[in-house]
């Protein structure tokens, strides 16, 4: 069975000043193909590296062999954290929401002060169960 991204809010991380993304799915249950385009600079590459960072963390969790002869304990794809954050805010986050089936696979990058419960009044039911900033199953925590 695959994988496919179904929600996707990167807020306050390099150049992309705001980004919420619901990809479209074709009546089978299948994505409808996601086009980005934008000018240099401006942020694909930082949402594609969330999305392929997300896919070696759930990876990671599953398999011992995913990232095979690393020296550290947990390797990771793209470094989290405040280097990430814009100049001009006070934090920055990243949830992605991926479906299996009827298995959904959540994770959160966050960065600097941002209040759990102001956030979650803004997603308005949406990532319901990271907003409280802690690790359940399913779930990939980098904050």
């Amino acid at each position: 069975m695959a994988i496919y991204l179904k929600e996707c809010v990167i807020e306050s991380v390099g150049p992309i000043k705001s980004l919420d993304v619901i990809p479209s799915f074709n009546p089978d249950g299948l994505p409808k193909p996601l086009v980005l385009v934008g000018k240099n600079g401006t942020g694909k590459s930082i949402l594609l590296s969330y999305i392929v960072d997300a896919l070696f963390e759930f990876a990671k969790k599953a398999y011992q062999d995913v990232v095979p002869d690393q020296l550290i304990s947990s390797p990771f794809f793209k470094i989290s954290g405040s280097i990430n954050q814009r100049s001009d805010c006070n934090y920055s986050i990243g949830l992605l929401k991926f479906v299996e089936g009827e298995k959904d696979y959540l994770y959160l990058d966050k960065s600097g002060s941002l209040d759990a419960k102001e956030y979650k009044s803004k997603m308005q039911g949406r990532f319901e169960s990271i907003l409280s900033w802690k690790n359940e199953e399913n779930v990939i925590k980098k904050a």
